[in-house]
């Protein structure tokens, strides 16, 4: 809208119809909206303010959130950010205010060759901290072809129950390549845990 005003919107829609459809409650029309985000900052970048419901392009582990968030480059190759809100119910991304999150993150990049960035949340759900999770995310281009990329979340113990442990809950890895006449291949591996 202007140079410093930007309007995202990020949504899919799905039209069910039939008797199967119909039994279970999913008749119609049904949309998710991903994003719905006012972000205002100078045009060079150095600070912007989002309001609305976003993912953390610096930190997309950190999920999906209807809140607020602050972020700064200091310099051109580090972001620095806090976000804070309600965390949306998982099936449907419906607005809810049963969970809040705050977060603050740290990106990098490298040169076109690396970035990375590592993220740090809390949740509470009636006045109670549930969780805490840190996550960390690398992407690394050696060579002109190739390119390799991991991430991982791990949820921490929480001091009002003892009894519970530290967990890795995600950990993924993937190397791309390019091939002869044009084609592209990749391999993965991911490993997920239930999340507390």
């Amino acid at each position: 809208l202007a140079s410093a005003l930007q309007i995202r919107l990020r949504t899919t829609g799905r039209w069910r119809s039939g008797a199967s459809a119909t039994t279970s409650g999913l008749e119609g029309l049904s949309a998710l909206v991903y994003q719905l985000e006012a972000r205002i900052g100078t045009p060079e970048g150095h600070w912007s303010a989002s309001l609305g419901r976003f993912a953390p392009d610096a930190a997309p582990g950190l999920g999906y959130l209807d809140g607020i968030q602050l972020e700064a480059r200091p310099v051109p190759s580090q972001r620095l950010g806090v976000v804070a809100g309600f965390v949306p119910r998982v099936q449907q991304l419906r607005p809810s205010s049963t969970t809040t999150r705050a977060a603050a993150y740290w990106a990098f990049t490298a040169g076109d060759a690396f970035d990375g960035a590592v993220a740090a949340a809390a949740d509470w759900a009636d006045g109670v901290q549930r969780r805490m999770q840190i996550s960390a995310r690398s992407f690394w281009r050696p060579l002109q072809g190739l390119s390799l990329s991991a991430y991982g979340d791990a949820d921490l113990a929480a001091s009002w129950r003892p009894a519970d442990k530290a967990q890795l809950t995600t950990l993924y890895a993937s190397a791309r390549a390019r091939l002869p006449l044009g084609f592209r291949g990749g391999i993965g591996v991911e490993s997920h845990r239930a999340v507390r």
